[in-house]
């Protein structure tokens, strides 16, 4: 939960001086044509890589002339292009959609790769060319201009029935298809090898893709390695398999029932800032010639661009024929787009003496709700909601009062899984009991509790588990290393604004450092047990989170942040930071602002906290946004 008090003012001036700064910086990099991804090194690409994916509308690295729509073309002109593979389709289309609009007029299109395009271009042979990266400081050199008419987004698939269900960050992208990463076990899976499914060198998406997803590196070369002699997107979708894992364009699988897309970083390909996209270009010569100018000016009106975009809707259609389409509309929702849809469970509300076929009844309406996590309560009060050997060890009890069968969290997980959703288990309440917990007494008797009442919220009086005595500090580990590894299948672990000391307690002691070499530990030996599970938290922007609870999470080294916006007082000030994080944490008493929340393409991940105790009410409330 949020403070009521209202974030304090700070460093405004700084702040503003800093912004000119980035942005005189960034308007130079923007608009010098000598700088583009492929003239920079590794480390320069690395560093200015949120630049140059960027939307075409948004940057280019040189300022494009204006091509108006011409109102007539002389019939008998002839426009011939050249190139790219990858815009066979767009040009197609352009092609039929321009000679209609301008009778007489001929488009030849031909598509030898953007490498053949250039060099006729160069030799005069053709009028455009087609290309799918940028333009060399040389090819520039000698006359040559490039205009991005699209964006091009490369997915990462696996197949439907592959067993792998969670998303990947850009750096295991890496390191499985350079060969770092060889088995699917390093993400909890089997120990079975995974099958790279590889293009040719020679294709214009391999290429594409090692620059901007590999970074450059080479790709591995080994017994789990398939390289294709076709670049075929359907040979690819046929050679997948169940262990196998392959790329392409965005636009040839979207529509597939034969594989799912793998989110990058927890962004789908529809967020706009989903790492892996580049822009395509079509290449002229300078001086520009008449047929030219009219043919881009046609590209670049509103007319223009609504064919490429259809162009692109039937690449799917026509390249991937081989496969059926989906049938289910409803993934293209606005809010079926957000990569994370979730719904916190506390402690009791659908497990506590649930029978398995209840459970897996209840996951499936969250998943006919539209609800893709479920974030479930597994600790609270000083105590775990399942058998714990270190509770057990440490306290002298083997978890909370409940009534929970044994296999409550699996078959959880195991539903949840086959519904295609996560779940992320939910330490609420973190490092913080009240009176009623089990161990209340016992951590008086043991001086484990910091002095003084933590009163961040009114009307409850809670008392903090001091994690700079290092017996707490070891048992919170030993808890957290203990879950990872009896539930290995589990997608996460949540802590919420209970991972911190209110700054109102007695003594006002900076605690900041200690707190976060406690986290920093906790999070290393999760790790070090089960690698694939992610540790994230849900708690208030990194100012208030540090200036009220000594929660420095930034240095925390954490995979996922939520912002916390449960109070309508600053909620617009949590929404201004949760669109550079995960997302998004708010109350079913704030559901008024959820279609706010979904038409927002900066907000990737929407959480919502069952405030009246009604989950399934609530999930339903949530449903009519779909």
């Amino acid at each position: 939960m949020s403070p009521q008090n209202q974030k304090a003012g700070c460093g405004c001036v700084n702040f503003l001086i800093l912004l000119a700064i980035l942005g005189i910086g960034y308007g130079w990099l923007a608009s010098n044509e000598y700088l583009t991804p492929f003239s920079l090194s590794r480390q320069a690409r690395e560093t200015l890589s949120p630049i140059f994916t960027a939307p075409i509308s948004a940057v280019s690295d040189e300022v494009i002339p204006p091509f108006p729509l011409p109102t007539n073309v002389s019939s008998g002109t002839v426009i011939n292009l050249e190139g790219s593979t990858r815009l066979v389709s767009i040009n197609q289309e352009l092609k039929t959609a321009f000679q209609q609009r301008f009778l007489g007029t001929t488009v030849n299109s031909n598509t030898q790769g953007s490498e053949i395009g250039i060099q006729q271009l160069l030799a005069n042979k053709i009028d455009i060319a087609a290309v799918s990266r940028p333009l060399t400081l040389t090819e520039k050199a000698q006359g040559l201009k490039q205009i991005p008419i699209t964006q091009d987004k490369i997915v990462v698939i696996v197949h439907v029935n592959n067993p792998f269900r969670r998303g990947l960050t850009q750096t295991q992208v890496r390191e499985i298809f350079t060969g770092k990463i060889t088995h699917w076990s390093a993400f909890k899976g089997d120990n079975q090898p995974i099958k790279i499914i590889n293009r040719p060198p020679l294709s214009e998406t391999y290429q594409v893709f090692q620059e901007i997803a590999l970074k450059g590196e080479k790709f591995g070369n080994n017994a789990q390695s398939n390289s294709l002699n076709q670049d075929s997107t359907p040979a690819i979708l046929q050679t997948l398999g169940k262990e196998g894992i392959s790329y392409a364009s965005y636009a040839q699988v979207k529509n597939q029932l034969t594989v799912r897309i793998v989110p990058i970083d927890g962004l789908i390909p529809e967020a706009t800032d989903y790492p892996y996209q580049h822009s395509l270009f079509y290449v002229y010569r300078e001086p520009i010639q008449p047929q030219v100018k009219a043919f881009l000016g046609y590209v670049m009106s509103p007319p223009g661009q609504q064919v490429i975009e259809s162009a692109k809707t039937k690449v799917s259609q026509t390249q991937t024929a081989l496969f059926p389409l989906k049938k289910a509309p409803i993934a293209e929702t606005p809010w079926r787009k957000k990569a994370i849809r979730g719904i916190y469970l506390s402690r009791y509300q659908i497990t506590n003496n649930a029978s398995e076929e209840t459970i897996r009844e209840r996951v499936r309406y969250y998943h006919s709700q539209g609800i893709n996590t479920i974030i479930h309560g597994v600790w609270g009060n000083g105590c775990t909601m399942y058998k714990s050997e270190v509770m057990q060890k440490t306290l002298g009890y083997q978890s909370c009062p409940n009534q929970f069968q044994d296999q409550w969290l699996n078959w959880l997980i195991d539903e949840a899984h086959k519904q295609g959703m996560e779940v992320h288990a939910y330490f609420e309440k973190g490092i913080k009991i009240d009176q009623n917990s089990p161990i209340f007494n016992l951590a008086i008797q043991r001086k484990w509790l910091v002095p003084g009442l933590d009163k961040t919220y009114s009307g409850i009086d809670h008392y903090v588990l001091d994690v700079e005595v290092p017996e707490i500090a070891q048992f919170f580990t030993n808890i957290l290393v203990e879950f990872v590894q009896k539930y290995p299948q589990i997608d996460a672990v949540q802590w919420d604004d209970y991972l911190g000391y209110h700054a109102e307690l007695p003594g006002q002691v900076d605690r900041t450092a200690n707190l976060s070499k406690f986290v920093q530990q906790m999070t290393t030996a999760m790790k070090k047990a089960n690698p694939s599970v992610s540790f994230d938290i849900c708690h208030h922007n990194p100012y208030w989170a540090k200036r009220y609870f000594a929660a420095d999470w930034a240095n925390w080294n954490i995979d996922r942040v939520f912002i916390q916006a449960y109070a309508e007082s600053n909620f617009k000030e949590e929404l201004k930071y949760a669109q550079s994080y995960a997302g998004i944490a708010i109350t079913d008493q704030q559901l008024h602002h959820l279609k706010e929340l979904i038409s927002n393409n900066r907000i990737n991940g929407i959480l919502i906290f069952p405030l009246s105790g009604q989950p399934e009410k609530t999930a339903s409330e949530v449903h009519k946004f779909d």
